[in-house]
């Protein structure tokens, strides 16, 4: 992972803007192998193993 971002949904109201969510997680590749690499990873298993119950939905945008 080259770097990431964490937040939560910016006080917009825009018809645009979509704010239904109550946490994001972005994160950057350096290309689409590093990101290959990442979904098989150790730690990132692990994390969803102990964590994926706090999750009602996920919602995930993948882009190049």
């Amino acid at each position: 992972m080259k770097s990431l971002h964490a937040g939560v949904p910016a006080p917009i109201e825009r018809a645009v803007v979509d704010t239904t969510y109550t946490f994001s997680l972005v994160l950057f590749f350096e290309d689409l192998a590093a990101h290959d690499v990442y979904q098989v990873h150790p730690v990132h298993k692990a994390f969803l193993d102990e964590f994926r119950v706090l999750f009602e939905k996920v919602v995930i945008y993948d882009a190049i």
